[in-house]
């Protein structure tokens, strides 16, 4: 974990202790702080962060990378 991530745990952590609201750290990274504090304080009308979803992405590779690797032609 780099340094970035190790303060997002951190700032996890302590919104959960101080709000009893446990965030993600994909919602941490995905979201303002204006909408994490939105939810906590319920102040949106369905209070719920989305989730983030990962759709598989299919990027055949490169023409440059095609000459470097056998059976890729």
């Amino acid at each position: 974990m780099g340094g970035h991530s190790l303060l997002a745990m951190r700032a996890i952590l302590r919104i959960e202790k101080a709000t009893g609201v446990r965030i993600g750290p994909v919602e941490i990274s995905m979201f303002t702080l204006e909408q994490i504090a939105s939810f906590i304080d319920g102040k949106t009308a369905d209070a719920v962060l989305p989730t983030a979803t990962e759709e598989p992405t299919s990027a055949g590779l490169l023409s440059s990378m095609r000459r470097w690797l056998p059976g890729s032609s």
